[in-house]
């Protein structure tokens, strides 16, 4: 198949590589280097390293620096799309597609939770790429700003992630949601409470004393309700990436 002979075309020991593609194929929220390197199975070494670097230099993976953490804590993420969609939708029915699909078929699977998930990595991949439209958009693409992820744990459980986080040199930061909705998105009580259960936490957790700003990121845009008023403090469509 294409989607072999593309790695194998590109790199030696191809199956390393595939094999790290596969495990972040199916995070949404990528791993670090160490977590990563365990599920594919690989052992951390002076060649893995070099695996890792290929494939980011060759545009299938992107880091994020995590904030707070030293440069080497990165976050990697699977950016090909191409690579995203076969190994979620083209291989795991690989043999039901070469004797031909239903009717409407592709169409179908827009109701499924399958696509949804899909869905909203695809669109968070495409935010991360385009990280320097979000500055313009934002308007501070003159401002000297770094640019990570963050997450916080308590006793091994996740306590709170932010997608994106822009830290900028004028005293600000932007904590970036990026929520995929197929038609407008509505900001519920229970998710306005949940964003400011994270701007705390970040603040704790970092004892940063910058000004914080909740950007909302969606593709058509969020409804400026009551709930969005008072946890929201700017948004961006998908409009700003282009």
């Amino acid at each position: 198949m294409e989607f072999h002979k593309l790695y194998y075309s590109l790199f030696q020991d191809a199956e390393s590589h595939l094999q790290i593609v596969r495990i972040l194929s199916k995070k949404r929220h990528g791993l670090n280097r160490l977590d990563l390197l365990k599920q594919a199975g690989i052992k951390s070494s002076s060649r893995s390293q070099k695996i890792l670097e290929e494939l980011e230099a060759s545009g299938f993976l992107m880091a994020l620096p995590e904030v707070g953490k030293k440069a080497r804590d990165k976050c990697y993420y699977l950016s090909d799309e191409y690579s995203l969609f076969y190994l979620n939708w083209i291989e795991p029915v690989k043999s039901t597609l070469l004797q031909g699909v239903e009717k409407d078929y592709w169409i179908k699977q827009q109701a499924s939770p399958s696509w949804k998930s899909w869905a909203g990595f695809a669109f968070e991949s495409l935010c991360q790429k385009h990280i320097s439209r979000i500055k313009d958009a934002l308007q501070i693409g003159a401002v000297t700003s770094s640019t990570g992820y963050w997450h916080a744990f308590s006793n091994g459980k996740k306590e709170g992630a932010i997608d994106l986080v822009i830290d900028r040199a004028d005293q600000c930061i932007n904590l970036c949601e990026i929520k995929f909705h197929l038609s407008e998105f509505v900001v519920s009580k229970s998710y306005a409470q949940e964003l400011a259960k994270k701007s705390s936490l970040f603040r704790e957790r970092t004892k940063t004393k910058k000004a914080l700003f909740v950007t909302l990121i969606t593709p058509y845009g969020a409804k400026e309700n009551a709930h969005y008023l008072s946890s929201v403090n700017s948004q961006l469509t998908l409009d700003a990436l282009f």
